[in-house]
């Protein structure tokens, strides 16, 4: 199952790294919002929790994410990762799985449907 949605507006570049690098047991975990839509439905809110972050490009504007989040399809720490520009604060979510081999994105279950290889 491949689920995708767009990302209609998302948190600053300082929260995102808040989230990263200042997150811990002792202090809490620190979430950061994500105000998402799929298709032309109505926008909803989601907290996620940040696990992975890397540069998209070079502008430091663009960004590759990973974590997990507890509000969607009722599922408890559901994988979650995605694009995100922190200038225009858009980007895509995709939920689910990805494949460690093929890159095939928004899997759900334990092996890739494109390439039969483990899912991350």
């Amino acid at each position: 199952m491949t689920a995708q949605f767009n990302i209609k507006n998302g948190p600053p570049r300082f929260s995102i790294m808040l989230a990263l690098f200042n997150n811990n047991a002792e202090d809490g975990l620190r979430y950061v919002e994500f105000v998402i839509s799929k298709n032309d439905e109505t926008p909803t809110t989601i907290k996620v929790l940040i696990s992975s972050l890397e540069r998209e490009d070079g502008s430091g504007d663009s960004w590759n994410f990973g974590g997990t989040t507890d509000d969607l399809f009722g599922k408890k720490r559901l994988k979650i990762f995605g694009y995100f520009s922190s200038k225009n604060r858009t980007g895509v979510l995709y939920a689910g799985k990805q494949c460690v081999s093929c890159k095939a994105k928004g899997l759900m279950g334990s092996f890739c449907y494109k390439c039969g290889n483990p899912l991350n």
